[in-house]
């Protein structure tokens, strides 16, 4: 016998193993197609948690990089305050001994604690960038400190401890903190 009087004869054995033939590739189809949506899903899992990770650890370099901004900020109007206005410090100066105390703690912890957030990036030019922000201010900044500490502990400042120098120096960390903040934006847009 062929094919042709086999098919004539036994219509429903042509019927059966279709339907036998369909039921196993949908079989093998819908297996395939789960495997594939579950290898997928944990792709994706892994993806948004890399992402979570990475967006917290940008956070971390950004609240670093408003740090040192505040930082400056609050020396530079310390600074303002010295030279424009001694007697009004002198006569304010329970509401400043509250405020700078509060810097003078804040630099210390903060700035090492959060030192690591840029390293942790592994981005050349971020960490460049800190290196020169380092550099740069770190020594003006723990001078600064001090005669704030000195100021609020002693009750005294000297006109001399406070510089024009300090405040052109700052002027340059505000654009290496600029360069920073576009670095992390850049950074945030792509996850590894």
């Amino acid at each position: 016998m062929d094919w042709a009087t086999i098919l004539k004869e036994y219509p429903a054995l042509v019927a059966a193993v279709s339907a036998l033939l369909i039921a196993i590739l949908g079989f093998l189809f819908n297996r395939w197609n789960s495997t594939h949506n579950k290898n997928l899903e944990i792709q994706k899992k892994e993806y948004d948690r890399r992402a979570s990770i990475y967006d917290l650890r940008i956070k971390e370099a950004r609240e670093y990089v408003d740090l040192w901004h505040h930082l400056i900020q609050a020396v530079r109007e310390f600074h303002g305050i010295l030279l424009d206005e001694p007697k009004l410090m002198v006569s304010n100066m329970e509401t400043h001994k509250k405020k700078y105390t509060h810097l003078a703690e804040e630099i210390g912890e903060s700035m090492q604690k959060n030192a690591t957030s840029i390293s942790i990036l592994n981005d050349p030019e971020l960490g460049r960038l800190n290196q020169e922000l380092s550099l740069l201010m770190y020594p003006k900044i723990t001078s600064q400190v001090e005669v704030i500490k000195k100021f609020v502990l002693e009750n005294t400042y000297n006109i001399k401890d406070t510089t024009i120098k300090a405040l052109e120096v700052s002027e340059e960390a505000d654009k290496l903190i600029i360069k920073m903040k576009i670095r992390l934006d850049k950074l945030a847009q792509k996850v590894p």
